[in-house]
């Protein structure tokens, strides 16, 4: 009797044990329950997030193609127009060949004299350069020299103690012009008083810049008396062993008059 009574204890305490483990385990289960309901809606947010971020990357990576497609038509457009802009330049470049050689070309018959003192022509320059050539120059010709016009260079009347403006003058014949010149590198001086005079070849402001150029060299070809001017435009005239040698490029000059050390 006594057994049995402890084995129904024994039973009892058992299943008041599992009751509580069962119990137990219910509230655990709810918790995890819980947590994975949690887990779950955090899921589900990330899930929407990801959504989200996804279609923002697809739009922006759209973007970015349609980005990179309108630099591609852009580049495409700017090598185009690069090219062009070049074709342009050669055809500028050619065209202002053409103007400065047509601009000279009307120039032919013109000198430029340099010294001359203000005031010193009258007011009548063409008549007095006309009459002053002879005895600048002691030429005789057959025929009078004939002059189509000659003035000042069209620039402000100097302040005093500055040069005095060039004279333009204009033959009417190129081979006056061609004779005059030649008479006027012969003189060894010219002179109107007390005025040093020179005469020099009316040329366009571009191949005047081009021979400016050549200003350095020249000085060093002068000192060694090499120099015998230019040949039209701009190229370098060299005397060397009794020849003449062109050069187009004064740093080409400077090499040669180099090698010769």
């Amino acid at each position: 009797m006594q057994g049995q009574q402890s084995a129904a204890t024994w039973v009892g305490d058992i299943m008041s044990q599992l009751k509580s483990q069962g119990q137990d385990i219910m509230f655990r289960l709810d918790g995890i329950e819980n947590r994975m309901g949690s887990i779950i809606k955090d899921v589900a947010d990330i899930k929407r997030d990801l959504i989200v971020t996804n279609e923002a990357f697809s739009r922006q990576q759209q973007r970015l193609e349609a980005a990179e497609e309108r630099i591609s038509t852009l580049e495409d457009m700017l090598s185009n127009t690069t090219t062009d802009l070049q074709d342009s330049l050669k055809q500028l470049k050619v065209l202002q060949q053409k103007t400065d050689d047509l601009e000279n070309r009307g120039r032919r018959k013109n000198l430029v004299l340099m010294g001359l003192p203000e005031k010193a022509e009258g007011p009548n320059p063409l008549k007095f350069v006309q009459n002053m050539l002879s005895k600048w120059l002691n030429i005789n010709t057959d025929s009078p020299i004939e002059l189509e016009r000659a003035h000042r260079i069209l620039k402000p009347f100097p302040a005093d103690g500055k040069p005095a403006r060039p004279l333009l003058i204009r033959f009417l014949r190129f081979q006056d012009k061609e004779m005059v010149l030649r008479a006027a590198k012969k003189s060894q001086c010219l002179r109107e008083g007390e005025a040093k005079l020179t005469f020099r070849q009316d040329l366009s402001a571009e191949v005047r810049r081009k021979r400016r150029e050549s200003s350095e060299v020249i000085e060093i070809l002068r000192g060694k008396g090499m120099f015998r001017g230019f040949a039209y435009p701009s190229r370098l005239r060299v005397l060397q062993g009794g020849s003449i040698l062109f050069f187009d490029n004064p740093k080409d000059v400077k090499s040669f008059v180099t090698s010769l050390k």
